[in-house]
């Protein structure tokens, strides 16, 4: 949470609106962060309660009380419904349970990595996109500089971002606010084409479903 007041900042200045997938343990620490996120316009995606480092393997009960939790606290403290869910680490597998929690809770889901809005078991999926050298995996700043077999260098990260704007028409990516400078979104920003607009998941989806 450290680092949200100045990608905020930089947010505000570029005039853009983003989502935010928040764990509730966070939230609960700095409510001040989450007010402030949401008074500037931007989307809060549940994240979990307590982003639990196994998310598929911890059974329907525990998926519901991690799911629900976050949503009674942001309803409850901030009097905000999130629309749209992120599972933790990106990494579980398809969970019909999981999906009639979602269902249930009128969520979304953006936590597979493909293309194109589809519908799971009633539930929109809106897509992470896919790395163009790495297509199995998403497309963000970790897997980029954080694993030893990758350690791509920032020219060769550019230049798969522009890519990713001369394939297609929607491109969704996470970046982790702790390893995000404001200087790298910066120049993320200068290489949006100005055709594109950016758009918050939550309203894609409401149009998708």
């Amino acid at each position: 949470m450290k680092r949200l007041p100045s990608l905020l900042g930089a947010l505000k200045e570029a005039n853009i609106i983003a989502g935010f997938a928040l764990r509730g343990d966070l939230v609960n620490q700095r409510p001040d962060l989450t007010r402030k996120i949401l008074s500037e316009g931007h989307e809060i995606m549940n994240h979990s309660f307590s982003h639990p480092r196994k998310f598929s393997l911890v059974g329907e009960q525990m998926m519901r009380r991690e799911v629900e939790s976050f949503q009674e606290l942001m309803r409850k403290k901030f009097g905000y419904t999130p629309k749209g869910f992120r599972a933790p680490h990106l990494m579980r597998k398809y969970d019909r349970n999981l999906f009639r929690i979602l269902q249930q809770n009128g969520l979304y889901d953006s936590s597979y990595v493909g293309t194109g809005v589809s519908l799971i078991d009633g539930v929109t999926e809106v897509p992470l996109t896919s790395c163009p050298d790495h297509p199995c995996v998403c497309f963000d700043y970790w897997h980029h500089f954080q694993l030893p077999l990758i350690r791509s260098s920032l020219t060769e990260f550019f230049k798969l971002w522009e890519i990713l704007f001369a394939g297609g028409d929607f491109v969704n990516i996470f970046l982790d606010p702790r390893l995000t400078s404001d200087t790298l979104l910066s120049e993320m920003f200068k290489r949006v084409p100005r055709s594109y607009t950016f758009s918050q998941l939550r309203n894609i989806a409401a149009r998708s479903a």
